[in-house]
């Protein structure tokens, strides 16, 4: 979105309360993603409202998560039997 003159963009500041759990974890996701923790939550709500607009992604996603969640568990026991042998 770009001011009357269309020489800067219009941002409104907002103060936001956030856990210092959530804060640091935002945070830590910011710096692996190399990015500002501002830039991590703008990019994290975007996301959130672009999945809002298609029920079939989230459903997907959480299938996938669960599969992960699956694989996770069973490499945990593979590794287990790796170790009795």
């Amino acid at each position: 979105m770009k001011s009357i003159n269309d020489s800067e963009p219009i941002f409104t500041q907002y103060s936001l309360r956030l856990s210092n759990e959530l804060r640091d974890k935002l945070k830590s996701n910011a710096k692996k993603n190399d990015r500002s923790l501002n830039k991590e939550i703008i990019a994290r709500l975007e996301q959130s409202l672009i999945l809002d607009q298609c029920p079939e992604c989230v459903k997907y996603l959480q299938t996938v998560e669960g599969h992960k969640n699956i694989f996770e568990e069973q490499y945990k026991l593979f590794e287990e039997l790796n170790k009795i042998k």
